[in-house]
């Protein structure tokens, strides 16, 4: 008689995200549950905060997941969820309590998380979540005080479809053109002021250089001839596409100092890595701490001269390049591979500790990067 087996239900995810279709939706959320549900260990339905039903719509699920909700309707959702016995997940990539200590009182998105009382259902769904993941040391310790479940996750890479999307990339570049690209996320001119006029110092002095943004417009110099912005394009695969199409020799992520940023994920680091491009990096967290100063990217502190220093180096040193590029790419898919955050986030549903294999690779990944900012300091 041979033995019987149970078949294997997929755990049933519900997420719930501040926002639809966002990049951080997308990956946080998009990207690990899709793998998960493609290898049949979850079912899952991701919803926005602002457009969910009325009623107990989330009784079918096993797992409620709230990527940084912050409303009424919300905290009152997960509570409901616990008490009935789900497992909820809260995740946040965000500090909303250092954005608030950073605006000014009358600012417009200061007052909508007021208006939405929202540190006050933020603190509500910690407090009852099973598992809270975040993605700085400053918010676990903000979130420690209120909870003992409290972790820090890695972000995912979008590694591999990056990786396919490069073959079918159409570029249109010169051999002699040199190219520094900047991949904003909205007004971000303030990040970009710590270079100082190193930009258009360097356009004056590499007649082959050109400076391309997306979705941020530099006014001092819109009318350069060498100068090139994008719109926005929605959806990070369209995103990939107009990034790999433009080619940069050099990517740039200057950050300026802020409790709100400090908060945030590596995330040009992981983009920039992922679509081949050498980096250059604020030498302050979320990549001062991730990144490899002279292996995996170069790391610049505020102002005009390491930064110019910095983009000729690159510019001119093209084995360096090549060989940050590289060591980039290998460093980003073993610490921020899908299958490894997706493998977490699976446990995570199961109730597990954190399992061997993922820290066997976190430990692997900080032997790796400190070893060799020993090597790059002697």
């Amino acid at each position: 008689m041979f033995p019987t087996f149970k078949k294997y239900v997929p755990i049933r995810v519900l997420a719930i995200s501040d926002g639809e279709n966002t990049p951080s939706a997308e990956i946080c959320l998009e990207l690990p549950l899709n793998y998960l549900s493609s290898q049949g260990k979850i079912s899952y339905e991701i919803r926005g905060e602002f457009n969910l039903p009325e009623g107990d719509f989330w009784r079918w699920s096993d797992v409620v997941m709230i990527l940084r909700g912050a409303t009424d309707r919300v905290a009152d959702l997960a509570l409901q969820a616990s008490n009935a016995g789900k497992t909820v997940i809260y995740i946040t990539d965000d500090d909303i309590q250092g954005l608030l200590d950073d605006l000014p009182a009358n600012d417009e998105i200061r007052r909508h998380y007021e208006s939405i009382n929202a540190l006050e259902n933020i603190r509500k769904m910690v407090a009852i979540s099973s598992r809270v993941l975040v993605y700085s040391d400053l918010v676990k310790d903000r979130f420690s005080k209120i909870s003992r479940n409290v972790e820090i996750v890695s972000a995912a890479a979008d590694f591999e479809r990056i990786k396919s999307l490069k073959y079918s990339a159409v570029i249109d570049k010169s051999d002699d053109e040199l190219r520094i690209g900047y991949a904003a996320s909205g007004a971000r001119q303030d990040d970009l002021d710590l270079l100082g006029d190193a930009l258009p110092s360097l356009l004056e002095k590499f007649p082959n250089l050109y400076l391309e943004t997306i979705d941020h417009r530099i006014d001092h110099i819109a009318h350069h001839p060498r100068y090139r912005t994008f719109e926005k394009v929605d959806g990070l695969e369209n995103f990939y596409k107009l990034l790999l199409s433009r080619d940069w020799d050099v990517g740039i992520a200057p950050l300026a100092e802020s409790r709100f940023r400090r908060s945030k994920t590596n995330n040009k680091y992981r983009t920039y890595a992922s679509a081949g491009i050498p980096g250059i990096y604020s030498n302050r967290v979320p990549y001062s701490n991730t990144v490899v100063n002279g292996k995996c990217g170069l790391l610049a502190g505020d102002g005009r001269e390491e930064w110019q220093q910095c983009l000729e180096r690159l510019l001119l040193d093209r084995h360096l390049s090549r060989r940050i590029a590289q060591n980039a790419a290998m460093d980003v898919e073993s610490r921020y591979g899908l299958k490894n955050v997706a493998s977490y986030y699976f446990d995570v549903f199961k109730g597990r500790p954190r399992h061997f294999l993922s820290l066997y690779i976190h430990r692997v990944s900080n032997v790796f990067l400190h070893r060799s900012r020993a090597k790059l300091t002697n």
